[in-house]
């Protein structure tokens, strides 16, 4: 996802500089941190192998994991 901030104000304004700090905040709070475990629910995990061939997992509800070709 590609954040786009507003444009900046011709002249110094209290408002737009909140407004766009604001919007930097949430799309940080959006980012992974190093640091943390990777919680991924809704969304897949997908990996490239060597040759370029992508592969995306999913899990079953007794724990089992499948690699699917893409």
């Amino acid at each position: 996802m590609k954040m786009l901030l507003p444009s900046p104000a011709d002249q110094y304004d209290k408002a737009n500089e909140a407004q766009t700090r604001s919007k930097i905040e949430q799309a940080d709070a959006l980012n992974q941190k190093k640091g943390q475990d990777v919680v991924i629910n809704k969304n897949r995990l997908i990996l490239t192998d060597a040759n370029g061939v992508q592969w995306a997992a999913s899990i079953s509800t007794s724990g089992v994991l499948t690699w699917v070709e893409l």
